[in-house]
This record gives C-alpha cells, sequence and structure tokens, in this order.
C-alpha cells in the first residue's frame, strides 16, 4: 500500500475574494469613488497517522498520531477617493486627487494533537490522548490620507507632487505616522520645435524625482514587550511544577517607520523611428532610522532588540534598451536591462559601533554590520591555505595553541600579527552585495508560432556556503566531491585550499566561519522558456471557438554558475538584512514544464 494511502488526511479549505466600488460624478471633471474589497478565507484539517507509518526516521510499528487544526484570515481594504481632472485654454491640463484609506487583517488558528491510541481503527483525537496543540492571533492595521497633484503644460512639461501620511498599529504609541511627500518634473524635448527638424531622435524625455517612502515590514507587536511561558520548579527537593509567565522581548514606544529619501534622475530616448528605445536612471537613495534587531548587553536580560538606527545608501545606475531586429513576416525583438548598485553603511546609533549577528545553524557570529561597509557583510577568519607539514603547523599561528592540528588542516591569516589566532583575527571575508543585476528577453514570431526566452543574472554576488563545513568529511554517509582536491601528504598537497580527509565534521577547523565557505554565487538564469502555437481560425469557428492555442513552457530550464550549492539564489534567512547571504543545504529549484491549451469561447 502507497505511504500516502495509509494516512487520512481531510483539509477543507474555503476562500472568498470581493471587491465592490461605486462612483458619482458631481461636477463636470470632479469625482468620487468609494471601494471595498474583502478577502476572507477558512481552512480546517484532521490528519491521522496510522500506527504502521513510520515517522521522522523510526520503523514501524510506532504509535499512530492525530493532528486537528483550523484557521481563519481575513483581510479588508476601504479606499475613498476624490479626483478632478480639467484641461484649461487647451494647454494647461490639472489632475487633482485627494483620499482617504483603511485597512485591516486578522489571523487566527488553533491546532490539538493526539496520540496513545489503542487501535488505528478510530482515526479522530477522541480515540486517542490529547497531548498538546497550541492557539494563534494576530491582527494589524493601517490608515492613510494621501493627495496627488499632476499638472502639464503644451504636452511638453509636467509637474507632479504627492504626499501621504500613514499609521500604521505596528509602530510604537509616539511614532506611529510618518509623512512622505515626493515631487516630479519631466521635459519632452522631443516636442519642441528645434527637435523637430530631425529624424535620428524620435523621443527624448528628461526627468528628475525626489521623494520620501516608509517601510513598515515587521511583525505585529514588535513594539510590544511580549510574555512568554515558562515551567519553574518550586519547593524543596524535587519541588513541584508550576508555569509561568515571563518577558520574552523588550518594548520600545519610540519605534517608528524606516525611511527612505530617494533621488533620481533619467532620460528616455528613442531612435530611428522608435526601433531603439533606451532608458538611463541614476539612483541616490539613503535610508534612515533602519528597522534592525540590534544585539544588546546581556545583562538587560535579552539578545536582541528591534530598533531604529542607522543609515544605509544606495547609489546606481540602471539602463534599458528595447529594439526591434526584425520586423517583417519574421519578427524579434529584444529587451535587455542591467542595475549597477552599491550600498554603505554610513551611521549606526550614537557611537557607531558595528553591529555584529549570527545565522541560524552556526556558531559563533557569521556576519557584521559595519560603517564603510556594505550592510550584512561576512564575518569570519581569512583562510589562506592548508598546513603543508608538521613543521609548517608548529612554525605558523594557530587557533588556540596547538589544538591538536595536523598537517592539511585549515591555516588562518594573522590578522593583528601577535603570532596567534585568536578572535581579534577575525574580519571582513565577502558580502552578498552584487556588481551588478541583468535580463534579457527575446521574442520571436512567424505566422501562427511565437517563441519567448526570458533570462536573468547576477555578477559579483557571494554566498557563506554552510554545506562546506563538511568538506572533507569522509565517515561512510556522504562526501562532496570536493573531497578529491584534499590535501593527503606534503608530496601530495592536493589543490592547496581543500583540507584533509576527517571522520568528524568539524575536525581541522573547518567549522570555523571562514573564507573557506564564502563562494562566488554568480550566475544566468535562462528563466522561462515560451512557445505558443494559435490554431487557424477555421479549426476554432468549426467548434464554436472565437480563437484557441497550445503553449508549451519551460521554468528554470537552465542556469550557469560556479557556485557549487544547489541554488545561488538561496536565502536561509529569508530578506534580513543583517544576515543575507546563506545557503545550508537548501533545495534547489525544479525545472517545471507546462503544456496547456489557451481556449476562448
Amino acid at each position: 500500500m502507497a505511504i500516502a494511502s495509509k494516512i487520512k488526511d481531510k483539509r477543507t479549505v474555503f476562500r472568498t475574494l470581493g471587491n465592490v466600488y461605486a462612483e458619482v460624478k458631481l461636477l463636470d471633471g470632479l469625482k468620487f469613488r468609494t471601494s471595498f474589497g474583502l478577502d476572507y478565507s477558512d481552512a480546517r484539517e484532521n490528519a491521522y497517522y496510522p500506527s504502521d507509518l513510520g515517522w521522522n526516521g523510526v520503523p514501524a510499528p510506532v504509535q499512530a498520531r492525530a493532528i486537528a487544526s483550523t484557521g481563519r484570515e481575513l483581510n479588508w481594504l476601504n479606499e475613498n477617493i476624490l479626483s478632478y481632472k480639467k484641461i484649461f485654454n487647451t494647454k494647461h491640463e490639472l489632475d487633482l486627487l485627494a483620499g482617504f484609506t483603511s485597512q485591516k487583517a486578522h489571523g487566527e488558528s488553533a491546532a490539538l494533537n493526539a496520540t496513545n491510541f489503542p487501535t488505528d481503527l478510530i482515526p479522530t483525537l477522541n480515540g486517542g490522548q490529547v497531548t498538546g496543540g497550541g492557539t494563534y492571533a494576530s491582527e494589524w492595521s493601517l490608515l492613510s490620507l494621501l493627495a496627488r497633484v499632476n499638472y502639464t503644460y503644451g504636452g511638453k512639461y509636467l509637474v507632479s507632487a504627492t504626499m501621504r501620511r500613514d499609521g500604521s498599529s505596528r509602530f510604537g504609541a509616539r511614532n506611529k505616522w510618518g509623512t512622505f511627500p515626493s515631487a516630479s518634473v519631466g521635459w519632452y524635448l522631443s516636442e519642441e520645435n528645434f527637435m523637430k527638424s530631425q529624424n535620428v531622435v524620435t523621443d527624448l524625455k528628461l526627468r528628475a524625482s525626489y521623494g520620501l517612502a516608509g517601510n513598515n515590514t515587521i511583525g505585529n507587536y514588535n513594539h510590544i514587550g511580549l510574555l512568554s511561558n515558562r515551567r519553574y520548579s518550586f519547593g524543596a527537593g524535587t519541588g513541584s511544577l508550576v508555569y509561568g509567565l515571563y518577558p520574552s522581548s523588550i518594548s520600545n514606544e519610540q519605534l517608528g517607520w524606516e525611511m527612505m529619501h530617494q533621488f533620481d534622475i533619467g532620460v528616455d530616448f528613442a531612435l530611428l523611428r522608435n526601433r531603439l528605445s533606451f532608458t538611463i536612471d541614476f539612483y541616490n537613495k539613503n535610508t534612515t532610522d533602519l528597522l534592525l534587531n540590534v544585539p544588546v548587553p546581556a545583562s538587560t536580560g535579552y539578545e536582541t532588540a528591534l530598533q531604529n538606527i542607522g543609515k544605509l545608501n544606495n547609489r546606481g545606475w540602471e539602463f534599458s534598451i528595447h529594439s526591434k531586429n526584425l520586423t517583417g513576416a519574421f519578427k524579434w525583438s529584444t529587451a535587455f536591462n542591467i542595475s549597477f548598485n552599491k550600498n554603505k553603511v554610513v551611521k549606526l546609533g550614537p557611537s557607531g559601533n558595528p553591529i555584529i549577528s549570527k545565522s541560524p545553524s552556526f556558531s559563533p557570529n557569521t556576519h557584521i554590520t559595519k560603517i564603510g561597509s556594505p550592510i550584512g557583510s561576512f564575518w569570519g577568519y581569512d583562510a589562506i591555505g592548508v598546513y603543508q607539514s608538521q613543521e609548517d603547523v608548529d612554525n605558523s599561528p594557530r587557533v588556540g595553541g596547538a589544538n591538536g592540528l595536523r598537517p592539511g588542516d585549515l591555516k588562518f591569516r594573522d590578522i593583528d600579527g601577535d603570532g596567534a589566532i585568536t578572535p581579534s583575527d577575525v574580519t571582513i571575508i565577502g558580502d552578498n552585495s552584487p556588481d551588478f543585476f541583468y535580463g534579457i528577453t527575446n521574442n520571436f514570431s512567424y505566422g501562427r508560432f511565437s517563441l519567448s526566452i526570458l533570462g536573468d543574472g547576477v555578477q559579483g554576488i557571494q554566498l557563506l556556503n554552510g554545506s562546506r563545513r563538511n568538506i572533507g568529511l569522509v565517515n561512510g554517509s556522504y562526501a562532496r566531491k570536493d573531497v578529491l582536491g584534499r590535501w593527503q601528504s606534503p608530496s601530495q598537497p592536493g589543490d592547496g585550499r581543500t583540507p584533509r580527509a576527517n571522520v568528524a565534521p568539524t575536525g581541522g577547523n573547518v567549522s570555523y566561519v571562514s573564507s573557506l565557505l564564502v563562494e562566488n554565487a554568480s550566475f544566468f538564469r535562462i528563466r522561462n522558456i515560451n512557445l505558443r502555437y494559435n490554431l487557424p481560425e477555421s479549426i476554432s469557428k468549426s467548434v464554436y471557438l472565437q480563437n484557441a492555442a497550445v503553449t508549451l513552457s519551460v521554468q528554470n530550464a537552465l542556469t550557469f554558475t560556479p557556485y557549487r550549492g544547489y541554488n545561488p539564489e538561496q536565502s536561509l534567512n529569508g530578506s534580513s538584512s543583517l544576515t543575507p547571504g546563506v545557503d545550508f543545504n537548501g533545495y534547489p529549484l525544479a525545472r517545471t514544464f507546462t503544456l496547456a491549451l489557451n481556449l476562448t469561447f
């Protein structure tokens, strides 16, 4: 019997999406629009895992298990917008907008677990002993006031200004609200008389903008000192076990919006009757009041606290090109874009002390955020090779003295020159900031066939490959192919970087965070290939269809990378800015083939 058929798993998911709106014309050019959107889901699950099904590596028979859970999610959004649009004297165009929006989300769930079933005949919770479970509830809300003014003169000069004021429930009582103004200007030079006498540049626009934006993507209750459960033994002897509460996080009434101040200047232009189109942008963005989990003194009773601290600068260039290569019966167009960005920490709190952070699954620290360096740089020892002989071991700086090191073990750089490898020799060994991003799309069509190929890539990015801590591991379970380049003897030094074979995963300095683990994760990936064939109209209409098409697509078709892990886009810590770019045996991306039939009745 298949394992899937042994598990009695019943899931029920109900979801509804809805949006209603009304628009009223009050005067000529003046409109009022109100809308209400709703996203509601209700999910329930009852699962039973029988005793003849192994669990967590333990072969059957095992204790049967059952799970019952429910969950509800509700998210609603109300928007109220008043707009006015008018053209005066054929040249002056004015567009005004003001509004108020409110949004709230609420989620809750509950789950129960049971075991000790005397028989598999009753696959519900009441057939066993309830052993635990949990409940969860959370909500957040956002209120926004907004206004916008757009003015255009003669179709050539454009001015725009916006203002937002947002209040988020995720921030402290004193800083819930943030104000975000922005302004932009544009000039269509191609509409000027002095540009109309030539036909090389067919479209030309200059533009510039400056604005503020806010970030509130944190937990719903990070500003509140939360309480958690903990057991404690009271009384003499073995005492009695009681449950109590303890503060698990620090409250922060000052926690507020992360602010992004950005300046952009750019140009758009087209050549040769729009056969070639170009966009060039330069931007400079300063992010202040960064929302970071900062290490705090142990005397506080906590490890970290979420604070508004520091300033980060990002600046760079963005280029894009669109070309119509062939325009006859066989059509071919190409779109290419590339972006260069440099980020640098400018300020960190009143003292400027660096923030040293640790990624899960590693010990000790793995990252440092330091003024003058990219945020979340890798932090460890600089591995400069392996010890080639016992004499090399005896005469070189070592971690903790002799420490049982042998020829073939990793050798680290003595940064401070004190003759020993100590925590003061830990340094920046790389970062997860790429030199540039790029992407390219080619579209082909001929007759009823069309083909689209999308590729993108990143250059100059690095990952901390945690699985390489097992490099040289030979213990009968598995070994990385890197072991082929290992040190074997002074006469067989290998590649000079890969340590000796070791049956212990932590032998020979490999367990330390070092530059040995930092790898080039640059890649180019053919992200999507899509081939489409439109059936002739005579066939479609014969079966009462307006049109019909067959589509074959491939996602993640090919990846070209020097990275030795499964996927160069891995991030063990999600979007964490303090501990980015960590891979620890992350799951590879699947290559997906899809064959679809598209029908329009």
